[in-house]
């Protein structure tokens, strides 16, 4: 089986989003590798905003990379534009 793609302390971009139970536009870091669940490793990742650590799949995190020039004014919130996949593409 393949290696962990994100490591500890790397931020990323959770892509997964149920409606209302995450803040929009968010960072995490990542702060914990964990084992598989068969298909796929998993991570404990955390946001600055959040009093809460969450439980991701790999398949639910992209790399988070942003233009070298942006510095945010809230640890954690990023403006929509340089998202990688925003806007999202209409139905």
């Amino acid at each position: 089986m393949k290696e962990h793609k994100f490591q500890i302390g790397q931020t990323v971009y959770f892509t997964s989003r149920p409606i209302g139970h995450m803040a929009a536009n968010s960072t995490y870091e990542v702060v914990r590798l964990l084992p598989s669940d068969g298909a796929d490793y998993q991570y404990r990742i955390k946001n600055p905003n959040e009093a809460f650590e969450r439980v991701a799949r790999e398949s639910q995190l992209e790399k988070f990379v942003i233009n070298a020039h942006f510095r945010s004014r809230e640890p954690g919130k990023v403006p929509r534009e340089l998202v990688k996949g925003w806007p999202p593409p209409l139905p």
